[in-house]
């Protein structure tokens, strides 16, 4: 996805756990648990609403090689979903956000394969578009 700002703001925007609630939707809650905000090995509780249902997940940053990539794993209930975020300057105004979703799945959650992978590859895309017209407006 292209974003017309510079990679540097893009970034700062992203991180800035202020502005979750303003892209991120169905976000209910976002508090930290342990860690430095943003290092590796911080962990973060969120709780959001997900097709129809209360989740609670924990959030870890597991890499942080800024400003070209930012991994960080998303826990719940049989799930176990690793997202790694790459950032490439296509020009001083513009950044190419390319979003990889690994999911694992045990328990209960693997007779749900498909509903879960499609709902998260759904919502990843819907969130990756909400943060552009933010960033965007911003």
């Amino acid at each position: 996805m292209i974003i017309g700002l510079p990679r540097r703001q893009v970034i700062e925007l992203l991180r800035d756990r202020d502005n979750l609630l303003q892209w991120q939707t169905g976000l209910q809650s976002y508090k930290l648990l342990a860690g430095e905000e943003g290092q590796v090995g911080a962990r973060a509780r969120l709780v959001r609403e997900m097709m129809g249902r209360r989740i609670e997940m924990i959030e870890t940053v597991v890499q942080r090689d800024l400003p070209d990539t930012f991994t960080l794993t998303y826990e719940a209930r049989g799930v176990l979903n690793r997202v790694e975020n790459r950032f490439y300057e296509v020009s001083p105004a513009k950044t190419r956000w390319v979003m990889s979703v690994e999911l694992t799945l045990s328990g209960l959650a693997v007779t749900l394969r498909g509903l879960i992978q499609g709902a998260i590859q759904k919502q990843t895309l819907d969130q990756m578009r909400r943060f552009k017209a933010f960033a965007e407006g911003t």
